[in-house]
């Protein structure tokens, strides 16, 4: 059974995103995890440069990637060989850890570390603000829009309707901080 987070939790790990965005300067959406991560000084490794033996062990930590410190500076590892969506998903999620301090001597459960982790990278691809402003009725929509996963948009999609179903939370979504950080451009705008 996997953790749930509540709401005040939502709303830290919110917070956070926002605040990174606010400290790097961010001004249009999506935000490219590469940039962020090179902003960040985090070192960005693809499993594809590692050596067999290091691939394969990266293979056994996880099929999709992981972060580390090493020699005091984060290192994300990746694999390349995952569709691009999945990569964004895995390097906002590493971001996350990074950012929310998880590799840091973290004392909360590997589940609580990885839900925690998994909102983190699910607002920066797909605010819920963006959804509501852009006024998205499906995951498709919010898969091609955002330039998600069908998965990824799937779980983005039913938060929303639950929030929608809130006057509480849905007027904190419509005003979330993100929306008056970041400019949305469109796949047009940026051709």
């Amino acid at each position: 059974m996997g953790v749930y987070l509540q709401g005040s939790e939502y709303e830290y790990i919110e917070e956070e995103a926002n605040n990174l965005v606010e400290d790097l300067g961010l001004r249009f959406f999506p935000l490219d995890c590469f940039e962020v991560a090179r902003l960040l000084g985090i070192a960005v490794v693809p499993y594809s440069e590692l050596s067999e033996d290091e691939r394969n062990d990266a293979l056994s930590k996880s099929e999709d990637g992981y972060s580390r410190k090493k020699n005091g500076k984060y290192v994300i590892y990746y694999n390349d060989e995952k569709p691009a969506t999945r990569v964004k998903f895995t390097m906002w999620h590493e971001i996350g850890h990074i950012h929310l301090g998880h590799l840091d001597g973290c004392e909360k459960s590997d589940e609580r570390i990885e839900a925690e982790a998994n909102h983190f990278a699910a607002y920066l691809l797909a605010p819920l603000v963006f959804v509501f402003l852009l006024q998205l009725e499906t995951p498709d929509d919010i898969a091609d829009s955002f330039g998600i996963s069908i998965d990824c948009a799937c779980n983005v999609y039913g938060h929303y309707q639950k929030a929608m179903r809130n006057p509480r939370v849905k007027q904190k979504i419509s005003g979330n901080r993100i929306a008056g950080l970041l400019k949305y451009t469109s796949k047009e705008e940026v051709a």
